[in-house]
């Protein structure tokens, strides 16, 4: 008599068995996507919060919203930087190579290295960081001013080229850019007596200039 043979295994376990697979699979998939995607916003983030776009910086992520006085100074540092840097791309396809375009990147530069300072400082104890940050706030500002200058003279260089024919927008100009010139002429000279001076071989102050009657610049 042959023995009955074993039962053949329900469709329904293993129907149950690729169900618990498929979510299985689906699931690790779900994780792997967000930790791929946040890696990816923290990435972006980080670029973000540079001060100069090809400089890696060691500032905080939360400097981006962060309230702290440090974080504040970080942020006008970027602005400043974004100011000179529209400055430079307005002069890089000039023929040569535009003094503008090389003062922009000097300040570019220091902005970068008090950056760096102001990330360590950032991490001093509360009592030290207090003690520190005036005269960072100092350089911040001076970084600043600086990049004001160079707007103007940006500004003075494109007007020149672009109102030749309109004397009295020349004028006016020349107006605007010696009372904003004599409030910074002001200003250094605050600074420079309490002591503090412009750190050297950034941007030179531009020489005031008035248009002539008749609206034309002198020519040298």
């Amino acid at each position: 008599m042959v023995p009955p043979s074993p039962p053949a295994p329900e469709a329904g376990n293993l129907s149950a068995m690729d169900i618990v697979l498929a979510i299985f699979a689906s699931t690790l998939l779900f994780v792997l996507a967000i930790v791929i995607a946040v890696m990816l916003v923290l990435r972006s983030l980080r670029r973000r919060n540079r001060v100069s776009p090809d400089r890696p910086s060691e500032a905080p992520t939360s400097w981006m919203w962060s309230p702290a006085m440090a974080a504040r100074l970080h942020r006008r540092l970027q602005a400043a930087v974004a100011v000179a840097r529209m400055v430079a791309r307005r002069h890089a396809r000039e023929p040569g190579r535009p003094p503008v375009v090389d003062l922009a990147a000097d300040l570019e530069r220091e902005a970068v290295a008090l950056d760096a300072h102001l990330a360590v400082v950032g991490r001093l104890h509360p009592s030290e960081r207090r003690r520190v940050l005036p005269r960072v706030m100092a350089d911040v500002a001076r970084v600043e001013q600086l990049t004001s200058r160079l707007s103007l003279l940006d500004a003075r260089v494109s007007a020149s080229a672009r109102l030749p024919h309109h004397p009295g927008a020349m004028e006016e100009l020349a107006l605007q850019l010696e009372t904003l010139e004599a409030a910074h002429r002001e200003l250094g000279a605050t600074d420079a007596a309490v002591g503090l001076h412009p750190p050297g071989g950034l941007v030179a102050q531009p020489a005031p200039w008035s248009a002539p009657a008749g609206g034309q610049r002198p020519r040298p």
